[in-house]
């Protein structure tokens, strides 16, 4: 596969504050907006040789097929929020306002068929906008914070391919707060319920091959999920001896959760994305840094711990899936005053996903080992780089583990207070290709993106 993408983006924000005679009586209103263009250019040959008569599949028995694909999407996003503070007593105070936010995208794909020269275009329209009031009501005593918050949103999405389709929700945006102080400790609890928009790109599927050589798109009818969160943080700092910890538990309920469904089309298996009932997720980490007596200046480690339980459609089955992950990290600091530091860090963070009717699950394993310096050689030299390694896969097999390595270095020169120049060179190993992978909930993707290679950048800075 050869693939060229190219974003662009444009972002703004405004705001106006006022204060309305009496102390804490405010009226504030806030605006941001946002513009992006984002295309794609994918040529791809296609392995479509599966096993099955060709009176069922049809020309999905072919060995390859060479396809072109195009894709062109603008989007326009604003929000605006208007809000008034209004002072109860000292210590209590009542905010009232609300909020209105509109996208509206358009999406432009193309595929041509080298062999047949045949073109198929498909241009689709999107609109959505959510719009409500909101109220809360704050209690604050000392360095600590309560908040009760309620909200009502209403929401309509529209979607104009070879048909409109639109689809309106309402609902209720309940919020909590909670924010303790006391001396070194700390405690914070937060809930809340939002809804998550699937995305354009979610909305129209990736192209993926099928035996007649059209583009499958069928993601038209993608609703957002509403998510129910609560989360909380407990917290020690001491500052003079450098000791801080921390522990951070969260759970969520998703109604309406978007998930991966396996379908045979075409004689063809079609992963995309669909609604489900619901999905459960928690995640708890807890990490902490401490000042050693001897050779490091900070000592970090922090562990993670990710899962979710929800459902995927499997050839016209739901079934149960269990993702989630583990990451230990462990981080070394050393620093040199104001000339500069030297960090040595590992992790290693396991991925699993488990359908279970399989009763098989996948594992993806990642070790990393990363390195950074910054060391300033005189007043008008400093020097720096980083490394990092990364060894990955998914079994226990050697042959399935890959290694890559990444190098920068730089250096920048102050010829005056004013103004400095900076080389940077990048990619020192010359290993011209980056390599991820991920499970998904029936398969493991592996991607193979080649980039640069070695290069080496000079940037003239100057300040006036």
């Amino acid at each position: 596969d050869e693939r060229d993408q190219w974003l662009d983006r444009l972002t703004g924000n405004w705001s106006y504050v006022r204060r309305l005679g009496q102390v804490g009586k405010l009226l504030s209103l806030r605006s941001n907006w946002q513009w992006q263009r984002n295309r794609d250019h994918w040529s791809a040959q296609w392995n479509r040789r599966i096993n099955c008569p060709v009176s069922t599949c049809g020309s999905a028995n072919s060995p390859q097929q060479l396809n072109d694909f195009g894709s062109n999407y603008r989007e326009w996003e604003q929000a605006t929020e208007l809000n008034f503070q209004l002072p109860i007593s000292k210590s209590w105070n009542w905010q009232l306002g609300g909020e209105v936010n509109t996208a509206a995208g358009l999406a432009r794909v193309t595929e041509t068929d080298a062999e047949s020269g045949q073109e198929e275009e498909l241009l689709l329209s999107r609109s959505w906008y959510t719009a409500g009031p909101q109220a809360n009501l704050t209690h604050q005593w000392e360095s600590n914070r309560i908040s009760f918050g309620l909200g009502y949103r209403t929401a309509e999405q529209r979607l104009d391919l070879d048909q409109q389709v639109s689809a309106r929700l309402n609902f209720w945006t309940p919020e909590f707060q909670l924010r303790i102080l006391d001396g070194r400790m700390n405690y914070s609890t937060f809930a809340s319920v939002r809804p998550n928009w699937p995305s354009l790109e979610a909305v129209l599927a990736n192209p993926r091959p099928r035996a007649n050589g059209r583009i499958q798109r069928s993601n038209l009818e993608l609703q957002p999920e509403l998510r129910h969160q609560f989360q909380q943080t407990i917290g020690y700092s001491d500052l003079f001896r450098e000791i801080n910890f921390f522990l951070s538990m969260s759970g969520a309920y998703v109604t309406d959760a978007m998930a991966s469904s396996l379908e045979q089309e075409d004689g063809l298996l079609v992963d995309q994305l669909i609604n489900v009932s619901h999905a459960w997720d928690y995640n708890w980490s807890l990490g902490g840094s401490v000042r050693p007596p001897v050779l490091f200046d900070r000592v970090e480690v922090n562990y993670s711990n990710f899962a979710r339980i929800g459902q995927v459609a499997q050839l016209g089955e739901l079934q149960e899936l269990r993702a989630g992950f583990r990451e230990l990290s462990l981080s070394l600091v050393k620093n040199w005053a104001e000339a500069g530091f030297v960090e040595l860090g590992v992790s290693h963070r396991r991925q699993r996903n488990e359908l279970r009717s399989s009763g098989t699950p996948i594992f993806f394993n990642r070790l990393r080992l990363r390195g950074q310096l910054e060391r300033q050689i005189s007043s008008r030299l400093e020097m720096g780089g980083r490394l990092i390694f990364d060894r990955f896969g998914s079994s226990g097999t050697e042959d399935d583990w890959l290694n890559q390595s990444e190098l920068w270095l730089q250096w920048k020169i102050w010829p005056s207070r004013e103004h400095h120049l900076r080389l940077l060179v990048g990619d020192v190993f010359n290993q011209n290709q980056l390599v991820s992978r991920q499970n998904t909930a029936f398969a493991l993707v592996e991607e193979r993106t080649n980039s640069l290679g070695r290069y080496a950048l000079v940037s003239l800075n100057i300040k006036f």
